[in-house]
């Protein structure tokens, strides 16, 4: 699983929205998750995750609009996995990847 992999997924709507409103945030925050959930080897997960919620979808299942800390994800808004907009409240993404340090090499 590559972080072009999980890119093509985006929902093409949400992206262009979060672009248009918040043009300066979007690309550093998007690069900033994609090297977070790739140093901790969570591109997969994020993969299953949204074939679940696709799965969900498809079933009729209801589900949340996001729960603690995965709000503070843009990519996971761009997935469609939370309905949360962080660019839009202001939350920063250090909520959900609490302990990680970007300039740490792993």
């Amino acid at each position: 699983m590559s972080i072009e992999d999980i890119m093509s997924r985006f929902d093409k709507d949400r992206l262009q929205e979060v672009f248009d409103v918040f043009p300066e945030e979007t690309e550093p925050r998007i690069i900033e998750e994609m090297n977070y959930f790739k140093s901790t080897n969570n591109l997969c997960f994020l993969s299953k995750i949204v074939d679940l919620i696709d799965k969900f979808r498809q079933e009729g299942v209801v589900w949340g609009v996001g729960r603690g800390s995965s709000c503070a994800s843009l990519v996971m808004y761009l997935l469609c996995i939370t309905d949360v907009n962080p660019l839009e409240y202001d939350i920063s993404f250090v909520e959900f990847s609490k302990g990680y340090d970007p300039n740490d090499e792993h």
